[in-house]
């Protein structure tokens, strides 16, 4: 019986779910969407303002704000001004954004260094057609996922060298490994490097002052940051899908592993190492401070946060 691919079977139960409801809510007004929000105890001083927002930025995406200021009857708590939910909306827009700014340096330099530490051991630029770079098993289904991927990667690939070549009657399964690495997404790259054999991750961590496990896990973790931050979905207060595994060094610190905070951490730590001069961690300081007055115990920062945060990167980063 034919395996059906993550992506597919997601499809096909949404799909299922989709027709066993009824997502039939009448369309309606900007008037009766601020009577609703009237009605639930929203409170604003400039009702040309909410309107404007209620335009531009979308019902349906402000009230995945709003949940976070209302009860389980959806009735808004403590009289919750509009500026507020604002304030947290604008927050997270500007904290996803400083994001994919670290995110875009991790992802170039992670490439780099799987590339270049991959040809560095094997002599080959071609060294992901061998299979012996990859975990073995029994069905080597490892080397069979990664070159499925790549092949795929590069089939629909829309860089117009790749087309020019493709046109030219060049064969593109034989592209050296460099040229290969940048035409691959963070997510495909990140699944290869966990396909790698044990020893070959181990290598390219080594360059972060981590182990394969960790880097491979954060890898995985920042890869659904990243699609968060560019899809511009909302970000402060969710909880990570593929939560990070965190080294030893930092158990005393109890960070929680599906949580913001753990995201800053990491984020923080591959900066200072691919960037050394970076003012990133600076950057994100001044944003906390200039938007204090959203909560923190949802991002899962501990009320140390500042000492924790600093303290966690420097062990990393000394490691």
């Amino acid at each position: 019986m034919k395996r059906l691919g993550r992506e597919t079977f997601t499809n096909i139960v949404v799909q299922i779910y989709l027709e066993s409801k009824e997502f039939m809510k009448p369309i309606t007004t900007y008037e009766q969407r601020i009577d609703v929000l009237i009605r639930r105890g929203l409170t604003f001083d400039d009702k040309d303002r909410l309107l404007h927002y209620l335009k531009h930025i979308g019902y349906y995406r402000l009230s995945g704000y709003f949940k976070y200021f209302q009860d389980e009857s959806n009735e808004f708590r403590d009289e919750t001004d509009f500026e507020t939910v604002l304030k947290t909306y604008v927050f997270d827009r500007k904290l996803r954004m400083l994001l994919l700014d670290a995110l875009e340096r991790i992802e170039v330099s992670f490439k780099a260094q799987i590339c270049d530490q991959m040809c560095f051991e094997t002599l080959n630029d071609r060294w992901y057609q061998d299979s012996s770079n990859f975990a073995q098993d029994r069905d080597h289904n490892a080397f069979s996922f990664v070159t499925k991927k790549i092949n795929s990667a590069v089939g629909n690939s829309k860089e117009a060298w790749v087309k020019k070549a493709s046109k030219d009657g060049c064969d593109l399964t034989t592209l050296p490994s460099w040229m290969i690495c940048n035409i691959l997404t963070f997510g495909q790259i990140s699944f290869i490097f966990s396909r790698l054999a044990n020893n070959n991750q181990k290598k390219i961590a080594k360059q972060y002052s981590l182990n394969g496990r960790v880097l491979r896990s954060w890898m995985q973790s920042l890869t659904t940051v990243r699609n968060i931050c560019a899809h511009h979905n909302r970000l402060w207060n969710k909880s990570i899908d593929t939560p990070f595994f965190m080294p030893k060094i930092l158990e005393e610190y109890h960070l929680e592993p599906n949580k913001l905070f753990s995201v800053l951490v990491v984020t923080a730590m591959l900066m200072e190492k691919i960037s050394p001069r970076t003012k990133w961690p600076v950057a994100l300081k001044s944003l906390l401070v200039e938007y204090s007055s959203v909560s923190r115990e949802e991002m899962g920062f501990p009320v140390n946060w500042e000492t924790v945060f600093d303290e966690a990167i420097k062990k990393l980063t000394t490691a």
